[in-house]
């Protein structure tokens, strides 16, 4: 039996899938010298179009639907699909839905496909959801679904309002991972894809080129970037759907993976060592811009720190002994005015060894340095939200 090149109703995709998949059981159990019958799930493939030829699917497609028939024996609220399921060269003309179904360790695969109508997945378990080479006239719509691996690669829109939507659950994202590994790359044309209320563990923008499309990403929570380019790619896209709450954020991890590549450079330049301690400090006193409360705190103790190692060494044969503990708190927010160098002028007219004096006087500098420094880290941070931040 050839298969359909046009499928206008359920009955003859059926009779297609039916006699595919008995031949394969007939295969399988010939090779192995058992029973068609003993043919276990896992070995069957669900093939829906080839390689060799175009195909039209012209009614509404439930795919549960098909499954209710071909495997009667299953429960019926929640099926548990032990098969692959591969999608070739097909143009669906009408709607298609998967609901409500566990693909264990198995993959599905859309390969060369053009939706022209609206397209839903909602509730399912994907061990790995593929797309590759799709045409999307209306949507596709991921809803509420766990996936190992989902990936979508040259992503083609017929028009502006035409989209994909990947949509977890608010309620879980900060508990629930919906997607291990997602990936979108190669070349994204027209439209926009919206990821909204969704914890990726791990998410690969590499070598993505997109033209005239929006990618979206709102409540949108990554717990690891596979390089730098994916956080730069989703900062890039915050910002032009003027999102700066989640763009902020995917700076700061893109500073954080720019200072791992530096980390890994190899005959690193003095300038890639200025670099790495920069990021250091921002991600030390203000968590690269994200906490104005924290660059605050980080930057009294650290200046006060600095003061107080300074004046700490034993004055005993000084002539400012005076100042020796007793007024460590008044010298202390002296310490914070920018002009005031009244203690180090007293300190340097001291009877201390001259190493000491050298060492001091570091100090205090430094001291007064990193408090300029940390006041910049605290106001950028305090006005991350600000236009033009």
């Amino acid at each position: 039996m050839e298969q359909p090149e046009e499928y206008n109703a359920e009955r003859e995709l059926l009779d297609w899938l039916c006699y595919d998949l008995n031949k394969q059981r007939e295969n399988i159990a010939k090779e192995f010298g058992i029973k068609p019958e003993e043919v276990e799930d896992i070995y069957l493939t669900i093939n829906i179009g080839d390689n060799n030829n175009n195909y039209k699917i012209n009614f509404y497609f439930d795919f549960i639907n098909l499954l209710r028939v071909l495997f009667p024996n299953k429960v019926s609220h929640k099926y548990i699909f032990n098969l692959r399921v591969r999608f070739i060269n097909i143009n669906f003309y009408k709607e298609f839905g998967i609901q409500g179904i566990d693909f264990k360790k198995n993959n599905v695969l859309f390969l060369n496909y053009s939706f022209y109508k609206n397209i839903i997945f909602i509730n399912n378990f994907f061990y790995g959801l593929y797309f590759q080479n799709i045409y999307i006239y209306e949507s596709i719509n991921i809803v509420f679904c766990k996936a190992l691996d989902l990936s979508f690669s040259n992503i083609k829109f017929d028009n502006n309002n035409s989209s994909l939507n990947i949509i977890g659950n608010y309620c879980f994202i900060d508990t629930v991972i919906m997607v291990k590994s997602l990936y979108i790359g190669r070349y994204v044309h027209g439209g926009k894809i919206n990821l909204k209320n969704l914890s990726v563990e791990k998410i690969n923008f590499e070598n993505i080129f997109i033209h005239d499309c929006i990618i979206n990403p709102v409540n949108f929570k990554v717990h690891k970037f596979s390089n730098r380019e994916s956080a730069l790619f989703l900062k890039q896209q915050a910002y032009a759907a003027n999102n700066a709450i989640d763009a902020l954020q995917y700076k700061a991890k893109e500073i954080e993976l720019h200072k791992e590549e530096l980390r890994k450079k190899e005959n690193k330049t003095y300038k890639d060592w200025a670099d790495i301690l920069s990021i250091e400090l921002s991600s030390l006193y203000s968590d690269n811009g994200q906490n104005w409360v924290r660059a605050l705190f980080m930057t009294i103790l650290i200046t006060a720190f600095c003061f107080t190692v300074f004046y700490i060494p034993d004055l005993a044969q000084s002539n400012i002994m005076l100042l020796y503990y007793k007024k460590l708190f008044p010298e202390l927010i002296k310490y914070f005015i920018p002009t005031d160098y009244s203690l180090l002028i007293k300190y340097a007219e001291s009877q201390l060894n001259l190493c000491l004096k050298i060492f001091g006087c570091l100090v205090y500098f430094l001291g007064k340095v990193l408090f300029w420094y940390g006041s910049v880290q605290t106001v950028q941070a305090f006005r991350k939200f600000s236009k033009g931040a």
